[in-house]
């Protein structure tokens, strides 16, 4: 059942988004069979802490997605060290900041930049992404630095039924990326 269910994701969204990737959330559960199977199966890793990021470079992933706020430097240091492999999602401009302090490599560190739409709205702070406000500044400060590669935004939603509130915060970044005139093809 669970390959079956896997494909049918994959295939459905590959109908209408033909170059679109998968990734596995260890969170969701990180037992090592069930990561080998949807691994088989083509999804890459989505990892949210330090054990989860070793056990996928031992399970060899070719691409990694590092997602959770509070990186640790043990945590970064891993990740830059495996640079070919992982993507560090950052969650606020100081980790971009520990990112550029701890790299010692020569090659470019591939980042994206988690937002969080909903921090501009509430007018609260949240461990979970660069609050609109300072994205601009965020980008600017990676295009700045030869060793960083942008190489995308990301969000997320918790606890959804519907698709209306990802709808929503894609207008508003959209919006958001339009008035301030960012282009992220480059």
């Amino acid at each position: 059942e669970l390959k079956i269910k896997a494909l049918n994701f994959k295939n459905t969204f590959r109908k209408y988004i033909k170059n679109s990737e998968f990734f596995y959330a260890f969170k969701s559960n990180d037992l090592p069979y069930l990561i080998k199977k949807v691994k088989s199966l083509g999804y890459n890793a989505d990892v949210a802490g330090l054990l989860e990021l070793e056990l996928a470079l031992k399970l060899n992933f070719k691409k990694i997605i590092f997602t959770g706020p509070g990186k640790s430097d043990e945590e970064l240091l891993l990740a830059i060290k495996n640079k070919d492999k992982v993507i560090i999602n950052i969650d606020n401009p100081d980790e971009l900041n520990n990112i550029i302090r701890l790299n010692k490599a020569k090659g470019k560190i591939r980042i994206s930049i988690r937002i969080n739409p909903a921090a501009s709205i509430m007018k609260n702070w949240s461990k979970f992404g660069v609050d609109l406000k300072d994205l601009k500044k965020t980008i600017e400060k990676a295009r700045k630095n030869k060793h960083i590669s942008l190489i995308g935004l990301h969000f997320h939603s918790s606890w959804n039924d519907t698709p209306e509130r990802y709808c929503k915060n894609i207008k508003l970044i959209g919006t958001y990326l339009k008035d301030n005139k960012i282009n992220l093809e480059n």
